[in-house]
């Protein structure tokens, strides 16, 4: 669906929390304003969980899926003028769906609209969804009693904001479940834009690293993020040297890599396998 876009600056994006005050969606529903990239981010990570979803579906009786930052179901690309899918509906889309989503945002103003989007798009499958007004950090206990606590079960995480606005501390209580995959937005560009004032103590970056010590690893921090990750179980993580996907500026400063992590190998191979079937059509939006 292509639209007029009226392009509004940084500071008005700040000031509404992203959400688009002037462009609506099928239905009138409100949209993120987003970039290009962060749609072929959408689009890979979409590859994945088709894959996933299609080869667990006969191992496991409950598989479920949980975006952390769900957004209000469609976003705006202000690139191309384009309004498309955001991650949450697009998963509870998929040809292969997982038996039960768990859609968080902390806007009402998202859940009020994501909720609207996914009774508009399967009214017979959106019991499945729940879709909660709650702060991903805080309220991590409540999201996850949704996620059945039975053996045939697994889960997959996307936590997408626009930051370091995930504490290590809900990485650790995700980490907790035997079967739980990872997709975690590491924001090179808000670590360098605010690392004066992350330096003081007990600051977002200690939150987001879930310690001080990451003040130590200046040219080594997405490493260093790797091996706290790996400390909590998430020992099938993406090597140095691979092809990584990498949410760029237009003069190739990176603003943010998605991070995959996962506790079992054949979800590493699946991450690599969607990276290497999409990397022809993503290539110049997203590897570096």
């Amino acid at each position: 669906m292509s639209v007029e876009c009226n392009i509004c600056t940084p500071e008005d994006r700040d000031r509404i929390g992203g959400i688009c005050e002037r462009v609506k969606a099928e239905g009138g529903l409100p949209v993120r304003c987003a970039h290009s990239r962060s749609r072929a981010k959408v689009d890979l990570w979409l590859y994945y969980l088709q894959i996933f979803s299609t080869a667990m579906r006969k191992k496991f009786l409950h598989r479920v899926y949980i975006d952390l930052f769900a957004g209000p179901g469609y976003c705006m690309d202000r690139d191309r003028g384009e309004i498309f899918e955001g991650s949450s509906l697009a998963a509870y889309k998929l040809k292969v769906p997982f038996t039960s989503y768990i859609l968080v945002d902390i806007d009402k103003r998202a859940t009020d609209s994501l909720a609207k989007a996914i009774q508009l798009a399967s009214p017979e499958r959106s019991r499945s969804a729940y879709v909660l007004n709650m702060d991903a950090n805080t309220d991590i206990g409540r999201i996850l009693s949704f996620v059945p606590v039975v053996e045939s079960c697994i889960s997959v995480a996307f936590l997408d904001p626009s930051g370091l606005d995930i504490h290590f501390d809900t990485i650790r209580r995700l980490s907790e479940y035997k079967r739980m995959d990872i997709l975690i937005h590491f924001s090179v560009f808000d670590l360098n834009r605010n690392l004066e004032r992350y330096r003081v103590s007990k600051s977002k970056a200690d939150r987001f690293f879930g310690t001080p010590d990451w003040r130590n690893h200046e040219y080594d921090r997405v490493e260093f993020y790797r091996k706290q990750l790996e400390s909590l179980g998430f020992i099938e993580l993406e090597n140095a040297i691979e092809p990584h996907a990498a949410i760029t500026t237009d003069t190739n400063a990176t603003i943010y890599y998605p991070l995959f992590a996962s506790k079992h190998p054949l979800a590493l191979k699946f991450w690599r396998n969607a990276k290497k079937a999409r990397k022809p059509d993503l290539n110049r939006d997203l590897f570096e």
